[in-house]
């Protein structure tokens, strides 16, 4: 997929998750309704299986913004206040 599919970007404390995909309006409702559990990416060659209504990510990216963070920082470390979201479709 090109940058023009839908880009869902969630931050967290001291990281941000970018989603890149199709049909994010359900992750949106998930998200509102603090029921998302989990989300994975997959190669865009399983997008032909899929309903086409259902969400589809791409690609998906973590990155760390705070540099005192690393893998091995534990989740006590962690705790912030909650997180953000920005969305274009």
């Amino acid at each position: 997929m090109d940058e023009s599919g839908e880009r869902l970007v969630l931050q967290f404390a001291g990281c941000e998750v970018t989603l890149v995909g199709a049909n994010f309006g359900v992750i949106m409702e998930l998200i509102a309704g603090n029921r998302l559990e989990w989300v994975r990416d997959l190669p865009a060659e399983y997008r032909a299986h899929k309903k086409s209504e259902e969400p589809f990510i791409e690609r998906l990216e973590v990155r760390t913004l705070d540099a005192n963070l690393s893998a091995d920082t534990s989740p006590q470390q962690r705790i912030s206040p909650p997180f953000n979201v920005e969305y274009s479709p």
